[in-house]
């Protein structure tokens, strides 16, 4: 065989290797990592008072994001115990209440077409919610979705589609759902993280590192058995 034949060979398989490693980096679905700061427990009963929004794509890459700080809803109590919580936080709360305070129509209805947009260029189904504690973001998220702005779901039920981180990590460790905490996670799942700080939109962004590196992590054959 000639020298120009096992050229073109080495090439051939150079650019397969290649496309293995794309493919082997790449992930089903981009992600939506949402992040809530809220005043209580309950979306109606208290105010969502800020959210952040970040978005991957398919090979982990940050795409884009969205955040806003809410105005409290008319009506609407603060819960006793969260506020305790927010009074050791201070810092914390100051950026959930930094101007401008958005009305939640005007909010909604910008992330609403924000997203719509974002789905129609990648297609519909393929990006997937997440969330540290899914079911506490999901209720307010899904709660103002519904009641504000366009009132409408550009995700199909996300109120009942969002991962969640916590419940993936418990089964990607076995290890019981309670011992599932960031302190219990391998270091490298926080390969990339900046510190938590309750700051909607880098919690969003800390939580979707640390879910990429999860994926990477099983990828890897790394998880416990």
């Amino acid at each position: 065989m000639s020298n120009h034949l096992l050229n073109i060979e080495v090439l051939e398989d150079l650019k397969q290797a290649i496309r293995q490693a794309k493919d082997a980096s790449r992930m089903t679905d981009w992600l939506l990592s949402i992040d809530v700061e809220s005043d209580g427990p309950c979306p109606s009963l208290h105010s969502m008072l800020s959210l952040g929004a970040v978005l991957f794509d398919d090979e982990g890459k940050e795409r884009d994001t969205f955040s806003c700080n809410f105005e409290l809803l008319h009506g609407a109590v603060q819960d006793p115990i969260t506020m305790a919580w927010w009074e050791k936080h201070p810092e914390a709360y100051a950026e959930t209440r930094k101007p401008p305070l958005e009305n939640p129509n005007e909010a909604m209805s910008s992330l609403y077409y924000w997203a719509l947009g974002w789905i129609q260029q990648v297609g519909k189904g393929r990006i997937t919610p997440i969330a540290y504690r899914a079911a506490y973001d999901a209720m307010f998220f899904y709660y103002y979705l519904l009641n504000f702005g366009e009132r409408r779901d550009p995700f199909s039920k996300i109120g009942s589609r969002m991962l969640d981180i916590q419940s993936y990590a418990a089964a990607l460790l076995s290890i019981p759902f309670s011992q599932a905490t960031r302190r219990n996670f391998p270091t490298e799942w926080a390969f990339g993280c900046t510190p938590h700080d309750h700051c909607a939109v880098s919690d969003a962004r800390n939580q979707g590192i640390i879910f990429i590196n999860m994926l990477k992590w099983r990828k890897n054959g790394r998880e416990t058995s």
